[in-house]
């Protein structure tokens, strides 16, 4: 097939429906490269949170995710995935790969953006960075921790030190009486429990904004049966948690956080820990601890000690200024200035979310 019919056969979409729906999600379960974040319920759910405009592209044997924000402060762009998740082109050779972004260029020019953002697992060919003028970025890794068959040989993996934190951890776990479930999709009042504690861990240890509870709650609407909320309760209060995805065999950690003061039980180690041994119990074989700024030194230790295997996450760039591109190191920008956010109330910081997120995209 020349590259002007794969080209002609690409369509662009503003909606993942019926048939589209169809089509799209067998492109996906084909593709041992597929991930929840390259699936049509996902991609709805972020158009809807975020009021995005979808700019899909859909062709025989490929996809690609594509949306126009248009933030007040940095402008429009188009990109794969908003904020910090990824899920880049899905396809099964160059070729396709060569006329979905030449068709993603076309798209760009057309809503008059100032850049393309590709964010891909997989490393795109050095052909294909050279014919398309494509800027690389490489800011951010993810680590996935293979679950094994059985517990035994799970645990071996772990540095010896972090395997024999975690069975003291859990030893002093019950004797607290600190219990661990799972409130599933439809506990409201356990997810404003770990919203709260996500919140906090923003404000007190990253700095940073949270995002609209509405995310999580269309996250738990739009997966039902792939929604797992682990809470931590110490005394009856929720002291840790972490939001995970069933998807293909692969559970992919979302978003996590635990009271700072109850530190000493490591909360979220606790959950992460209980949650890699139901995810292995229910047959998935690994384990996204999702992604993780090359800069951060403390957390990728922690993820490392996992025994996961570091991966980098290849950011591609079209641009007619390569000015224009961003600054991806979050952790290290502009962290004099956060430090006010310490400041600011909880319940403040939740109620301006939804207004101020927009502006960050």
């Amino acid at each position: 097939m020349s590259n002007d019919t794969t080209l002609s056969s690409i369509e662009t979409i503003n909606s993942i429906s019926g048939a589209t729906r169809q089509r799209w999600n067998s492109i996906i379960d084909s593709n041992v490269d597929g991930l929840v974040f390259h699936s049509s319920a996902w991609n709805d759910m972020i158009a809807r949170c975020y009021s995005l405009e979808p700019h899909h592209l859909l062709g025989s044997d490929s996809l690609l995710p594509l949306f126009l924000v248009k933030s007040p402060l940095f402008g429009r762009k188009l990109t794969t995935q908003p904020f910090n998740f990824y899920g880049g082109v899905l396809s099964t050779s160059d070729e396709s790969v060569r006329a979905i972004i030449d068709k993603a260029r076309d798209v760009w020019k057309e809503t008059n953006a100032r850049y393309l953002e590709i964010k891909n697992v997989r490393a795109l060919s050095s052909d294909l960075v050279k014919e398309f003028n494509l800027i690389e970025r490489s800011p951010v890794v993810r680590y996935v921790v293979p679950l094994r068959a059985r517990g035994e040989e799970f645990d071996k993996q772990l540095k010896r030190r972090f395997r024999e934190k975690i069975h003291r951890l859990q030893r002093q776990a019950s004797a607290a009486d600190l219990t661990i479930h799972d409130g599933g999709p439809k506990s409201e009042t356990s997810l404003r429990d770990f919203y709260d504690l996500l919140t906090d861990e923003y404000k007190f240890k990253h700095l940073m904004l949270v995002q609209p509870f509405r995310l999580f709650r269309l996250v738990a609407e739009a997966f039902p049966d792939l929604f797992h909320l682990y809470i931590a309760k110490l005394n009856g209060k929720a002291v840790g948690g972490a939001i995970i995805l069933r998807f293909q065999k692969v559970d992919y950690y979302l978003w996590g956080a635990f009271d700072q003061k109850t530190e000493e039980f490591s909360p979220l180690t606790l959950v992460l820990a209980e949650a890699m041994r139901r995810a292995r119990e229910a047959g998935s074989q690994t384990f996204d601890l999702g992604v993780t700024s090359r800069s951060h030194e403390g957390l990728n230790f922690f993820k490392s000690r996992w025994g996961g295997i570091c991966e980098p996450l290849n950011y591609y760039y079209l641009a007619n200024n390569p000015d224009d591109v961003p600054h991806l190191d979050y952790f290290n920008s502009f962290r004099t200035a956060r430090q006010m956010i310490k400041f600011v109330p909880r319940r403040m910081i939740q109620q301006i979310s939804p207004l101020v997120i927009n502006w960050l995209a």
